[in-house]
């Protein structure tokens, strides 16, 4: 036999499947297609405002604090409150023994104790938070990169936070914790059920569902445009301020909604019911003002005299207030301690 003939009887794989395997060797399989990093939660261009939602977190609380507030790498008495002068009973390893070689005086050195909190954080994404405005970004997108912010300025501080989201009902959670992988599930969580806000609003109702998870006494931060019924909303936070909670509410507005647009004629559609009415805006334009005053007066009132903080997050503006409003609401938690 001719090497013609050996090559023809030889079983050759078909054109472009490569060599045949090596005698006692199995055939290496191709290799697997690599995954799409997308999010598969949701169609194709629906988180483009969410991208790095993580690095834009990142990046504004390395802002606000950048040349301006000291490091929060906290101990457990890590800033130094005062002197007080040493009584019988008092612990003698408290004892500032530098004071006293300069002083001969016993002097006891206190601190300012940081007490780990749990902040239980809750996101609207009903309907109404879908209106975005053109030139501004939608009240949902900027309700999750405050969420986003505040999760991670919580996770650097080693505080314990969790996350809902709720429109009629609480629609997700994510129970509390403070690692880093619990911040990514959080913020995996925002990208996918706020992109898409759907449902009516009922506050009150939501927060009452969530008062059973909401075991561990903390902070209670509620970022919505509190579009719902108000009497049943301030009934609810009121169990939550029986039982020791501080409350910080984060009330999200776009100029749109205040004032309204300055156009000849507009259809207004109800983004949670759907129903929708022509006017002229001119025309209701005093009386729709009025109205949104009434409510902001109704929610600064309400606030003031139940002791609730409250601070007004305009689309238009930056996020800075609601990292202040948080850090004012942590430092009621700090207490001194020899």
């Amino acid at each position: 036999m001719d090497s013609g003939d050996a090559l023809r009887k030889a079983k050759l794989p078909p054109s472009g499947k490569g060599p045949p395997p090596l005698p006692g060797r199995k055939p290496v399989p191709p290799p697997l297609p690599k995954k799409s990093t997308a999010s598969t939660l949701l169609p194709p261009g629906v988180l483009d405002g969410y991208a790095n939602l993580l690095l834009f977190a990142e990046s504004v609380v390395q802002g606000f604090f950048s040349g301006k507030h000291r490091s929060l790498d906290f101990g457990s008495s890590a800033e130094f409150a005062e002197f007080k002068a040493y009584q019988a009973g008092d612990p003698v390893a408290h004892v500032d023994w530098k004071v006293f070689a300069r002083s001969r005086r016993l002097m006891i050195r206190k601190h300012r104790e940081e007490k780990e909190m749990t902040a239980w954080l809750v996101v609207d994404v009903s309907g109404s938070m879908a209106y975005r405005a053109e030139g501004r970004e939608a009240k949902c997108l900027h309700a999750a990169r405050i969420a986003a912010a505040l999760a991670t300025l919580m996770q650097r501080q080693g505080d314990r936070f969790s996350l809902t989201l709720f429109n009629q009902t609480p629609c997700a959670h994510v129970p509390a914790g403070s690692t880093r992988r619990h911040l990514m599930d959080c913020l995996t969580t925002l990208e996918a059920r706020t992109a898409k806000p759907a449902g009516p609003t009922s506050a009150g109702a939501a927060l009452d569902l969530c008062s059973p998870m909401f075991r561990r006494k903390g902070s209670l931060i509620v970022i919505s445009d509190f579009f719902t019924d108000l009497d049943i909303f301030f009934r609810s936070l009121a169990q939550f301020q029986h039982r020791g909670f501080e409350i910080l509410l984060l009330h999200v507005t776009d100029p749109d909604e205040r004032l309204l647009p300055n156009v000849p004629m507009a259809r207004f559609v109800d983004m949670e019911s759907g129903a929708s009415v022509e006017v002229t805006p001119d025309e209701i334009r005093t009386a729709y003002r009025r109205e949104m005053e009434a409510m902001m007066q109704r929610m600064d009132e309400e606030c003031t005299r139940r002791g609730i903080a409250w601070h007004l997050l305009r689309t238009e503006e930056p996020w800075r207030d609601a990292l202040e409003a948080w850090l004012g609401l942590r430092g009621k938690t700090r207490i001194r301690s020899a």
